[in-house]
Protein backbone atom coordinates (compact mmCIF):
# COMPACT_ATOMS: atom_id res chain seq x y z
CA UNK A 1 0.00 0.00 0.00
CA UNK A 2 2.90 2.37 0.74
CA UNK A 3 4.17 1.92 -2.81
CA UNK A 4 0.76 2.77 -4.29
CA UNK A 5 0.54 5.86 -2.10
CA UNK A 6 4.09 6.92 -2.93
CA UNK A 7 3.36 6.69 -6.66
CA UNK A 8 -0.01 8.41 -6.25
CA UNK A 9 -1.56 5.48 -8.07
CA UNK A 10 0.24 6.25 -11.36
CA UNK A 11 -0.42 3.11 -13.44
CA UNK A 12 2.81 3.16 -15.46
CA UNK A 13 4.97 3.66 -12.37
CA UNK A 14 3.14 0.86 -10.55
CA UNK A 15 3.41 -1.49 -13.53
CA UNK A 16 7.12 -0.77 -13.87
CA UNK A 17 7.70 -1.35 -10.16
CA UNK A 18 5.64 -4.54 -10.17
CA UNK A 19 7.52 -5.91 -13.14
CA UNK A 20 10.85 -5.10 -11.51
CA UNK A 21 9.86 -6.79 -8.25
CA UNK A 22 8.55 -9.87 -10.06
CA UNK A 23 11.92 -10.32 -11.83
CA UNK A 24 14.12 -9.79 -8.77
CA UNK A 25 14.26 -11.15 -5.26
CA UNK A 26 13.55 -7.68 -3.87
CA UNK A 27 10.60 -7.06 -1.60
CA UNK A 28 8.23 -4.10 -1.81
CA UNK A 29 10.08 -2.53 1.12
CA UNK A 30 13.47 -2.97 -0.55
CA UNK A 31 12.13 -1.51 -3.79
CA UNK A 32 10.67 1.47 -1.96
CA UNK A 33 14.07 2.12 -0.31
CA UNK A 34 15.84 1.99 -3.68
CA UNK A 35 13.17 4.22 -5.18
CA UNK A 36 13.57 6.81 -2.41
CA UNK A 37 17.35 6.82 -2.96
CA UNK A 38 16.84 7.25 -6.71
CA UNK A 39 14.40 10.10 -6.00
CA UNK A 40 16.96 11.78 -3.73
CA UNK A 41 19.73 11.37 -6.32
CA UNK A 42 17.51 12.93 -8.97
CA UNK A 43 16.64 15.88 -6.75
CA UNK A 44 20.32 16.49 -5.95
CA UNK A 45 21.63 16.08 -9.50
CA UNK A 46 18.93 17.78 -11.54
CA UNK A 47 19.29 21.39 -12.67
CA UNK A 48 15.56 21.98 -12.61
CA UNK A 49 13.21 19.55 -10.95
CA UNK A 50 10.62 18.08 -13.26
CA UNK A 51 6.98 17.67 -12.41
CA UNK A 52 6.16 15.04 -9.78
CA UNK A 53 4.79 12.56 -12.33
CA UNK A 54 7.95 12.83 -14.43
CA UNK A 55 10.19 12.23 -11.43
CA UNK A 56 8.15 9.19 -10.38
CA UNK A 57 8.34 7.64 -13.84
CA UNK A 58 12.03 8.50 -14.22
CA UNK A 59 12.87 6.97 -10.85
CA UNK A 60 11.02 3.71 -11.57
CA UNK A 61 12.53 3.53 -15.08
CA UNK A 62 16.02 4.21 -13.71
CA UNK A 63 15.78 1.39 -11.15
CA UNK A 64 14.71 -1.03 -13.86
CA UNK A 65 17.46 0.14 -16.19
CA UNK A 66 20.08 -0.42 -13.49
CA UNK A 67 18.80 -3.98 -13.03
CA UNK A 68 18.94 -4.63 -16.78
CA UNK A 69 22.47 -3.19 -16.93
CA UNK A 70 23.58 -5.53 -14.14
CA UNK A 71 22.29 -8.53 -16.11
CA UNK A 72 23.14 -7.41 -19.66
CA UNK A 73 25.06 -4.17 -20.29
CA UNK A 74 24.41 -4.34 -24.04
CA UNK A 75 20.66 -4.51 -23.49
CA UNK A 76 20.88 -1.44 -21.25
CA UNK A 77 22.70 0.43 -24.02
CA UNK A 78 19.95 -0.50 -26.45
CA UNK A 79 17.27 0.70 -24.00
CA UNK A 80 19.08 4.02 -23.60
CA UNK A 81 19.22 4.42 -27.37
CA UNK A 82 15.54 3.60 -27.71
CA UNK A 83 14.71 6.03 -24.91
CA UNK A 84 16.67 8.73 -26.69
CA UNK A 85 14.87 8.07 -29.96
CA UNK A 86 11.50 8.22 -28.24
CA UNK A 87 8.41 7.20 -30.13
CA UNK A 88 9.62 8.32 -33.55
CA UNK A 89 8.99 6.00 -36.48
CA UNK A 90 12.10 3.84 -36.73
CA UNK A 91 13.40 1.78 -39.56
CA UNK A 92 13.31 -1.87 -38.41
CA UNK A 93 16.56 -2.69 -40.21
CA UNK A 94 18.36 -0.18 -37.99
CA UNK A 95 18.26 -2.73 -35.17
CA UNK A 96 19.23 -5.81 -37.17
CA UNK A 97 22.79 -6.99 -37.59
Amino acid sequence: MKLVQRFDGLPLALATAGDYISHTADSFGEYLQMYEQSWTDLAENSDGLMEYDDRTLYSTWNLSLKQVAAQDPQAAKLFRLMGYLGNADLWYELFRK
